[in-house]
């Protein structure tokens, strides 16, 4: 009977330690998996109309990741900076860190400089950052970085309404801007597409 206590006091002394061990581990556990190491890497902060943006770099090369433009198209497009807008909002909705926010509404200017008087958006700048306004993938028209920026203005709209409500108001009429050409687009669908009448 001695020898069964004596067992039970030994396995119940070794769990407690495994189990201390584990939540001592689990406390130094970083609070989240998500690495935004190469997305702040492409991160750089620019100078747009005097008023402070940033762009994320479309390719950094292996084995040194270096900055790289894509040859026609430029250094960086509203296309990738409206969807890293969009995981920094998130980021900072999830974790708040201000380094987020900060980052998120750079990358908002950025987009709210790429609009044309169509309301819609051009997609890409050159390194000296002047707009690529002649590239079929970079005109101003109703295509795919025209509604990511829409998403990312609305996205940003929406979190800002508390926080900057001045800030918010640019995006909200930057949104405005794109929505007759989604009314358009709606009453000509399925008739017509953007490639029949938006290419400009």
């Amino acid at each position: 009977m001695k020898i069964k206590a004596c067992s039970w006091f030994i396995l119940v002394t070794l769990l407690f330690m495994i189990l201390s061990e584990c939540s001592q581990s689990s406390s130094e556990t970083p609070a989240t998996l998500v690495n935004t190491a190469h997305l702040d890497h492409l991160y750089q902060e620019i100078v747009l109309d005097s008023l402070p943006a940033a762009l994320i770099y479309i390719y950094a090369d292996h084995p040194d990741y270096h900055w790289v433009a894509a040859e026609g198209e430029g250094i960086a497009c509203v296309d990738d900076v409206a969807r890293a807008a969009v995981f920094y909002l998130r980021h900072y909705a999830y974790f708040q860190e201000e380094a987020s926010l900060r980052k998120a509404r750079k990358l908002l200017q950025f987009v709210l400089d790429m609009q044309a008087e169509n309301g819609q958006f051009y997609n890409f700048v050159y390194e000296d950052l002047s707009i690529n306004k002649t590239r079929h993938n970079s005109r101003a028209r109703a295509d795919w970085w025209t509604w990511r920026a829409l998403w990312a203005l609305a996205e940003g709209n929406s979190v800002y309404q508390t926080i900057d409500p001045g800030f918010a108001r640019q995006l909200s009429e930057s949104i405005e801007k794109t929505l007759p050409t989604i009314d358009s687009l709606l009453q000509h669908y399925p008739e017509a597409t953007y490639y029949q009448e938006f290419i400009q």
